[in-house]
Parts: structure tokens; C-alpha cells; sequence
């Protein structure tokens, strides 16, 4: 007998129905306030700059600066899923199609200098000068910067978020990052919104780039030290489940908070992480849809998590298959008292 095919349609498209879920917790209605208010901030004062132009001229040498706001969080925290669902919102509610007014750029390790820096927010407005910009011989920082202005202007764009920012600030590299950015923000181009790892904060060292850093946005696992960020992250994997079963993605309820012990163990298999829970419930998935299986069970979690742990090799972790730490069970004791 040939074997069958390895998933049927419809399976591949519980897979697919996990991936359109979007949990709203707390941080991503905060990431749109603190995103928006900074959107306006900077419009407001392109206005003025624009307006001092048109009035002054060549003699309007000094604009009026722009802001800096970092986005922090170690990976898996949902910083780019929470940037991608305020970017779509402020897209779905924009009245001119052609407008972009938050652009996202994707950072790249690749990117080792001022001018490859421009180029890629120049290639993320799909604008055709952008590979030109790394051959110029009459290069200069000064004119690229006034041509990616006239862009913005003319797309409405007053902030671009710099995703996964981490990749280019190695430290060899935060002071060329730094003065590029801190050019952008002078010469009033748009604000910007770094998003990533804590490995970006070097940049936020340079004593002229922090006067201009708003107070950071931290997405922070939660802690067995701080009860309330734990009832956040059991509040969102009841979410996940529910919307999992409303989406069709299951056929039949899943829960893993029903036993104080498979709370411990899933709040140690994802450290605490929101971002991390979904990875470990969607690796169970995708191992329960290859075995046949229209639901989730806890088991084929814990045997899929632990076949992925093996990947990882020698990084050290806090889970084991059979026991949560002591300091997890303490935490859901004070949690279950404090309900």
C-alpha cells in the first residue's frame, strides 16, 4: 500500500488558522498609545519645520529635532507581532491608500554602514534609487537623507520602526548606527522606533541619541516575583486555547491551565514568555496534525517540546518533562491564595 500524503488540506489549514490568531494583551493596546502619540508628536513638528522652510528658505538650516523610541524585549516577547497588528490598524484607517504613515524596516546584519542603512529604507518605500545608493561616487549622507525626506513627506510617513534593530548594533558597529540615526533624527527626516533585543541598548549610549530616546517600551516575561505578570501570562495561554477552538484550529477544547502542575510546567517550558507559549502550543499542534489527531493533547506538547529541546543542544534550561521548579509551584500557591 502507497502512503497517503503527509497532511491533508484541511489540516494544513488548522496550521494556518493558529497563525491568523492575534491574542490583544495588555502591551499591544500600550505600544499603539505610546506609538501613535509619538506619530503625531512628529507630525506636528515637521509641520513647523516645513513651515520655517517655506518661509526662511536656505536660511531655515536648523530644524527642530525628532525622537528616538526604543521597543525592548528578548525574543519570542511579540514586539513584532504587536508592531505588525498597530501598523495594519493605523493602515486600515488611513483615507489615502497610497500613504504610509509608519513604516517598518526590517534590519539585517548585512547592514555595516550609514549608506547601507538608508538603502534599506529606501528599498522598504520600493523606492528605485535604493540600490544606487551603495555605488555612488559622489556620495553624500547630507542629499540621500533630503531625498528620503521628500519620499516621506510625500507618502505621509513620520515614523519608521527599525525591526530587530539587535542585528546591526554589534559594538563595532553602534557608532556608525548611531550617528546615521541620530542624522535622521536631526535633520528631521521622521522619528524612529527601535525594536529588539536588550543587544540594541549600546546604541543608547551615545550621550546625544539618549537625549533624544523616549522612555523605552519593555516587553518583559513574567517573573515568579511579580504574581500579576504571571496572571497576565496564564490570562493569554486561556486566550490562545479559546480562540484556537472558536478558530477551528481544534476540534475540541485545550487546556493546559487546568492542573496546577501543567501551569507550572508550561510557565518553565516558556520561561514566562507569552511569544514562547505560542511557539510551544503551535509545535504541539503541528505534531498533532502530522499524527492524524484533530485536537491537542498535553502530551503531544510536552513530546514535541522535548524533541525540539534536543535542537538546542547545551543551552541550559529551567524545564524538565516530569517536574517544575520550586520556585514556579511557590508562585501558583501564592496565585491560587491570591484568587
Amino acid at each position: 500500500m502507497s502512503p497517503g500524503p503527509l497532511h491533508s488540506e484541511p489540516d494544513i489549514e488548522r496550521l494556518d488558522r493558529f497563525d491568523g490568531i492575534f491574542v490583544r494583551h495588555d502591551m499591544v493596546d500600550y505600544t499603539e498609545r505610546r506609538i501613535l502619540d509619538l506619530m503625531y508628536q512628529t507630525q506636528a513638528t515637521t509641520a513647523r519645520n516645513d513651515e520655517k522652510r517655506r518661509a526662511l528658505g536656505h536660511w531655515a538650516n536648523k530644524q527642530d529635532e525628532l525622537w528616538l523610541l526604543p521597543i525592548v524585549g528578548p525574543s519570542g516577547s511579540t514586539k513584532s507581532k504587536t508592531i505588525q497588528w498597530t501598523t495594519d490598524r493605523i493602515y486600515e484607517s488611513r483615507k489615502d491608500e497610497n500613504s504610509l504613515p509608519l513604516l517598518v524596516v526590517t534590519l539585517r546584519s548585512a547592514i555595516r554602514s550609514t549608506r547601507a542603512l538608508q538603502a534599506s529604507i529606501l528599498e522598504a518605500f520600493h523606492d528605485p534609487s535604493a540600490g544606487s545608493v551603495l555605488h555612488m561616487k559622489d556620495y553624500s549622507e547630507a542629499a540621500v537623507n533630503a531625498a528620503i525626506m521628500n519620499i516621506a513627506r510625500k507618502r505621509g510617513t513620520s515614523l519608521v520602526v527599525f525591526d530587530e534593530a539587535h542585528n546591526v548594533l554589534s559594538d563595532a558597529r553602534s557608532d556608525v548606527m548611531a550617528r546615521a540615526m541620530k542624522s535622521l533624527i536631526n535633520d528631521g527626516v521622521f522619528s524612529i522606533a527601535l525594536a529588539g533585543t536588550d543587544d540594541l541598548l549600546p546604541l543608547l549610549h551615545h550621550q546625544e541619541l539618549a537625549q533624544r530616546a523616549k522612555e523605552p517600551i519593555w516587553f518583559k516575561p513574567a517573573t515568579t516575583d511579580q504574581i500579576e505578570t504571571c496572571s497576565a501570562f496564564f490570562a493569554f495561554v486561556e486566550e490562545l486555547c479559546d480562540q484556537m477552538l472558536k478558530e477551528g484550529a481544534i476540534a475540541l477544547p485545550f487546556r493546559p491551565t487546568s492542573s496546577k502542575n501543567q501551569c507550572a510546567l508550561l510557565f518553565d517550558m516558556c520561561e514566562g514568555s507569552i511569544g514562547r507559549a505560542v511557539r510551544v502550543i503551535r509545535r504541539g499542534l503541528e505534531r498533532s496534525v502530522s499524527e492524524g489527531h484533530p485536537s491537542l493533547s498535553w502530551d503531544t506538547v510536552i513530546a514535541a517540546h522535548t524533541s525540539w529541546q534536543t535542537i538546542r543542544g547545551g543551552h541550559k534550561q529551567r524545564f524538565a518533562a516530569n517536574s517544575a521548579t520550586r520556585e514556579t509551584m511557590a508562585m501558583l500557591n501564592k496565585l491560587q491564595k491570591a484568587s
